[in-house]
């Protein structure tokens, strides 16, 4: 039998070799075809009967999530919502039981009745599962109202969620190839970290990432030591973009900021005299004068700080902007990756990679002092970009495209059509 993905019209996929779909390897993605993904045979799809139905949002896997999107696009059943208000509990509006059948479609809405007050009323079931579909898409407000943001969420068609998934599986398949048993991931587009052992989520915080300017990049690497308590070296980028222009307009800030300037890099360190700065020698000549935040309670790394081998400037740290992990899209750093639960985050790696009780951890914090603390058994750092995953109950998330890459990667793919053998 002659098999092929049957994708509407971004990704046309054979079954028969590997191909790249995009050659954006130069961002940490590698995208060869995964055999894993589920083909079917010409000519078997439905225009009326969806073989693969969510079961409240759950899938066995992201490619039986693949099949059922797959099939709502051809099933010539989607269309999308229009214009309107906004919609909320106990409104009455024709577009309502539109909104309904879209959260059918994506398994958010199940009722157990038909709707007692008709169709077109926003009742409780409703609101629950639009909050639902929000939370598993990114939404930025989870409010549970049919706005502009959540219109267009729910207007991405089905066939471009299938190719999203499809990228997605392959995104998987190239992790599984480099992690390990014992890891902590950062996924970029759902702003969150997990610390992984054996399979099992020890911990899973928000974050904080790069954005759209200063983006956070993929990687993987190991975390090789913690330092509580860290000073800051400000880097050139920041103290040029963001720090040095404030200064000008106001001569306080870097009081303010608790900010110094020193010259070189000589230990000890020389800080120079706010009458004897010059602003021609910042971060340029052979003694250049550099920013720096001593450690402390206001420090803007906070109180921990996670090193990564081989990243550059990049590393995972505490903040003192701590209102942002309220906001639901959190692309706010310059790149490095800011923690919601950094405390619980240094002690379960101390206990995996030394051995060590987090009572002892928690008496270094006494003090301003700083301490690095090297772990014996580095853990992986996988820094990821998956905008379609699975969570442990089988529920399907899609992310926020931060970054536009999904975007880049199917603008490009669209134009090629690949025959099956």
């Amino acid at each position: 039998m002659n098999y092929r993905f049957v994708v509407s019209g971004c990704l046309a996929i054979c079954l028969s070799g590997p191909l790249a779909v995009s050659g954006d390897a130069g961002k940490g993605d590698l995208w060869p075809v995964s055999r894993a993904a589920v083909p079917m045979a010409d000519g078997q799809h439905s225009r009326a009967t969806l073989s693969v139905v969510p079961t409240a949002t759950q899938f066995p896997s992201l490619e039986q999530a693949f099949v059922y999107y797959n099939e709502l696009a051809h099933s010539g059943r989607w269309s999308a919502i229009g214009d309107g208000p906004l919609l909320k509990l106990d409104d009455s509006h024709e577009q309502i039981g539109q909104l309904r059948q879209h959260l059918s479609w994506s398994g958010d809405y199940r009722p157990e009745a038909p709707p007692a007050k008709g169709d077109t009323y926003f009742d409780e079931p409703l609101q629950q599962a639009l909050l639902r579909f929000q939370e598993r898409h990114g939404a930025a407000m989870v409010d549970g109202i049919l706005g502009p943001e959540t219109r267009n969420l729910l207007n991405v068609p089905p066939w471009i969620r299938a190719d999203q998934i499809l990228l997605n599986i392959n995104r998987l398949e190239q992790f599984g190839v480099r992690a390990g048993p014992r890891y902590v991931q950062v996924n970029i587009p759902a702003y969150r970290l997990k610390l992984v052992d054996d399979g099992t989520v020890l911990l899973d915080m928000k974050t904080i990432v790069g954005r759209q300017s200063r983006q956070t990049p993929v990687f993987s690497s190991v975390l090789r030591s913690l330092v509580v308590n860290p000073s800051w070296s400000v880097p050139k980028s920041i103290a040029m973009k963001d720090i040095l222009p404030k200064w000008k307009r106001d001569n306080s800030y870097l009081d303010k900021q608790n900010l110094q300037v020193l010259s070189g890099w000589q230990v000890p360190s020389v800080v120079v005299p706010n009458s004897a700065i010059d602003l021609a020698k910042m971060y340029r000549g052979a003694e250049y004068y550099r920013l720096w935040q001593p450690p402390g309670p206001g420090n803007t790394l906070g109180r921990v700080k996670f090193e990564v081998s081989d990243s550059g400037s990049i590393y995972l740290h505490d903040t003192q902007s701590r209102q942002l992990f309220s906001v639901g899209r959190r692309g706010f750093s310059s790149g490095c990756i800011r923690l919601e639960k950094p405390l619980e985050l240094a002690e379960q790696l101390l206990v995996l990679a030394n051995a060590v009780e987090p009572r002892e951890l928690s008496a270094l914090f006494e003090t301003t002092q700083t301490h690095h603390i090297r772990f014996d058994n580095p853990v992986e750092l996988h820094v990821t970009y998956w905008t379609a995953w699975l969570d442990e109950s089988g529920t399907l998330y899609f992310g926020d495209d931060l970054y536009r890459r999904d975007e880049a990667i199917l603008a490009e793919s669209g134009t090629r059509q690949v025959a099956a053998n």
